[in-house]
């Protein structure tokens, strides 16, 4: 899931499955920008799920952007708390020398439902 972020990140780092839940009213669309670093290995997806269901699938690579913008009219409970999940395989792994000891798979600094 969510990584824990210092006061002085304004991003938020995630390991492979990521979930959130939020109150919709007349929110269509999806927005998520991030990006990749090099240092993760054995990525190969990303899959965004609402309410159980598949909305995005693609092919991923490390040092790869991420920016999406989905059309999530089709799987959105209008007046209800919706589920969401991010997920992204492959993971960093830190060194015992590594003065950040988290392992993730991506970093996301916007995320917004409009």
């Amino acid at each position: 899931g969510w990584l824990p972020q210092s006061k002085t990140e304004n991003y938020r780092w995630m390991n492979q499955k990521a979930k959130f839940s939020v109150l919709l009213i007349d929110q269509n669309h999806l927005e998520i920008k991030g990006f990749i670093p090099e240092n993760i290995v054995g990525v190969s997806k990303c899959i965004i799920n609402v309410n159980d269901r598949e909305v995005f699938y693609a092919d991923m690579t490390n040092n790869q952007a991420i920016t999406l913008d989905i059309d999530i009219s089709d799987f959105v409970k209008k007046y209800k708390l919706n589920k969401f999940e991010i997920e992204i395989d492959g993971q960093r792994i830190p060194n015992t020398s590594d003065s950040d000891q988290r392992v993730f798979s991506a970093l996301i600094n916007s995320l917004k439902i409009y």
